[in-house]
């Protein structure tokens, strides 16, 4: 650490978990990979060992593209940001008056914060919305009223944008009792039909293609279960500026959008309400697969 001081450089790349843990404290590199931390003002990119990845040749691709968070990386040094304007709601008539100012929009980005990963076992927090780039906003859901008001704008003819539809449907679905209307592009399919083999994480994507750089360093290893809304809305409010800003960045690029958002409902009502087997089918479908076999 002394010659880190020394050299002073902006940026590190530590490669590996002895790397990592050395230069930033933080132990296992496989789910740190491709992230970003800021340890003394000082940028570090954590990723993969050189040797792991000749073990491990699979991971390649996924390393190069780590790598190639540095550029965006040595652009935000010198590249000015565009000003943010972020704000906390936590009043039912002012989050209706913002829904209703919104219903004018092209589109309108949301994400929620919860407390774990199941929809049926955790709770959500807060959600934010962005209408534009540099322009978000977060809302308290714990309380009824503000619940309500919310699925008041998961029904409404808004068009929605979101990261990941295969969270947040079954999140909309189990809290709110409502699959988001007009729900036309998932940031998150984008990003995989530009390229199925590339990271498709938020903040990789914020990192490589904006200039909101690493945002999520105060609460990355933090226990959800004891999070509040008042420490998470600046937070919840930069997830839903990015995935608008993936979305003007991907919507020249996409095709076929359409399908796969039907898609993601269809799997999300599955995994909420189950499927149902036809049984009388299962004889058939055995032949024909003894068949092809």
């Amino acid at each position: 650490m002394g010659e880190i001081e020394t050299i002073d450089p902006k940026i590190i790349v530590a490669l590996g978990d002895v790397a990592m843990r050395q230069v930033t404290g933080v132990s296992g590199v496989m789910k740190n990979a491709g992230l970003v931390h800021t340890v003394k003002g000082r940028k570090v990119l954590t990723t993969y060992h050189p040797a792991y990845i000749l073990r491990s040749p699979h991971f390649t691709e996924r390393w190069k593209q780590h790598l190639s968070l540095l550029p965006s990386m040595l652009q935000a040094e010198e590249k000015r940001k565009l000003p943010t304007n972020y704000g906390f709601i936590t009043n039912p008539r002012e989050f209706s008056s913002l829904v209703d100012k919104l219903r004018n929009r092209n589109y309108v980005s949301f994400d929620y914060e919860t407390t774990g990963l199941s929809p049926f076992k955790e709770k959500v927090l807060c959600a934010a919305l962005s209408w534009e780039a540099g322009h978000a906003a977060c809302v308290d859901l714990r309380s009824e009223a503000m619940r309500n008001v919310f699925a008041d704008f998961l029904d409404s003819n808004i068009p929605k944008i979101v990261h990941n539809a295969l969270f947040e449907i079954p999140w909309s679905i189990v809290h709110f009792k409502r699959v988001p209307h007009n729900m036309f592009w998932d940031t998150k399919l984008g990003a995989l039909l530009i390229d199925e083999n590339a990271p498709s994480g938020l903040k990789f994507l914020a990192m490589k293609h904006t200039d909101i750089g690493s945002y999520d360093e105060g609460i990355r290893n933090e226990d959800w279960k004891t999070q509040s809304p008042l420490r998470l809305w600046k937070y919840n409010c930069t997830d839903a500026d990015a995935t608008i800003r993936m979305y003007d960045i991907q919507a020249p690029e996409v095709s076929g959008m359409p399908a796969a958002i039907r898609q993601a409902e269809l799997v999300s009502r599955m995994k909420v309400g189950g499927g149902r087997v036809m049984h009388e089918n299962i004889p058939a479908v055995r032949k024909k697969l003894e068949e092809d076999i």
